[in-house]
């Protein structure tokens, strides 16, 4: 281990060290009259010692006696504070260093004694997710590799349209009247030859389609919308096989997203009993004819782009686990026109059939 400060400035108050810590903006105060702490900062910033060589600098540094258990105890409590993180090599390649210094710059703020900051991307270079649709998900697949997410499975039956590229910037104009999936696919490859990417095209038609495409993921987009049953489809699927799935859209003034997080929050189906319990006569009339009403996508480029922001963030948090998902068993609203933003949690169903059928799964174990 090579303890790291990280990005934080200090100054000496008396007898006191107050630190200015970056991400989040706080002050912390450390009572230090013989300056230890102080010279154990410097150190800290400067980084590239082990524990024994900082115990040796620390001691020659000044008049106290110190010794490695002594430093041991300081870093512990400096890494309880947020302040450290361990820079000890990591396994990444320097192209991999270099390509996603921005993600591991991100990371370190999360970062501990524990867990390195190449230990997120890590998570991301060996994960695996599949997307059901590659529309207007597209968006989310160019952050996908930006990430480094290292493997890719791309679902569509859509060809490349004219309408389309208002808003899914991944095809050009002479991509029109060819398969989405292949020229997804194509972009990923220019883009990053690290990432592994798969193509199935092919119309998710019943349940029965679903729990092959997703098959070994560790998570999965759901972007695809037509027929409606398809998101129970889904929902299904990916409940039954333990894997967590994101989804999200808008409708008129508002876009949202949500997910599900198997076995621990409630799935789609306990939002459609909840939904149904709580219809009113005109609710119920709308869901009755909702399969009839006519169709618009109102979906602008930058609608579309504010909404796979959000859901990619949200796959970052339940591939890493940098902090815990926000979305699970919730919608995420956001108001097009105010900007506002505000959230609905559903509950679960005690006697949920589809939740029953997940497996267990540990309260450590990431998505």
């Amino acid at each position: 281990m090579i303890p790291k400060l990280k990005h934080a400035l200090w100054e000496r108050a008396g007898a006191d060290l107050r630190i200015l810590v970056e991400d989040p903006v706080e002050e912390i105060v450390l009572g230090d009259e013989a300056g230890q702490l102080e010279r154990l900062v410097e150190l800290l910033a400067e980084g590239g010692r082990p524990v024994a060589e900082l115990a040796t600098a620390l001691a020659a540094a000044g008049p106290w006696e110190l010794d490695a258990s002594d430093v041991e105890k300081a870093l512990e409590v400096f890494d309880q504070l947020g302040l450290l993180f361990d820079a000890s090599p990591d396994g990444l390649t320097e192209w991999q260093r270099e390509r996603y210094s921005s993600n591991l710059e991100f990371f370190a703020t999360y970062a501990s004694l524990a867990r390195r900051p190449a230990d997120f991307q890590r998570e991301l270079l060996d994960a695996h997710v599949v997307l059901l649709g590659v529309g207007g998900a597209s968006a989310a697949l160019q952050a996908l590799c930006g990430l480094g997410v290292g493997r890719l499975r791309l679902v569509d039956f859509d060809l490349v349209e004219s309408k389309n590229l208002v808003r899914q910037f991944t095809y050009r104009a002479e991509d029109i009247g060819r398969p989405k999936v292949e020229r997804a696919a194509e972009w990923v490859r220019a883009f990053n030859q690290e990432i592994a990417v798969e193509t199935v095209f092919q119309r998710v038609s019943g349940p029965e389609d679903v729990p092959a495409l997703i098959a070994g993921a560790d998570l999965v987009l759901a972007g695809i919308d037509q027929p409606v049953a398809a998101a129970d489809w889904v929902n299904d699927a990916c409940v039954a096989a333990g894997i967590p799935y994101v989804s999200g859209g808008g409708q008129g003034s508002q876009l949202a997203y949500w997910s599900v997080d198997p076995g621990r929050s409630a799935c789609w189906r306990c939002q459609s009993s909840e939904k149904a319990a709580k219809a009113g006569e005109l609710a119920a009339l709308v869901n009755r004819f909702e399969g009839d009403l006519p169709s618009a996508n109102r979906s602008t480029g930058p609608v579309v782009l504010h909404l796979m922001g959000l859901i990619s963030l949200e796959i970052v948090r339940y591939l890493t686990r940098f902090a815990e998902p926000v979305s699970a068993g919730r919608y995420h609203i956001v108001d097009l026109a105010s900007g506002q933003s505000s959230e609905r949690e559903w509950e679960r169903v005690a006697d949920c059939p589809v939740c029953a059928t997940a497996p267990a799964r540990s309260a450590v174990e990431g998505g």
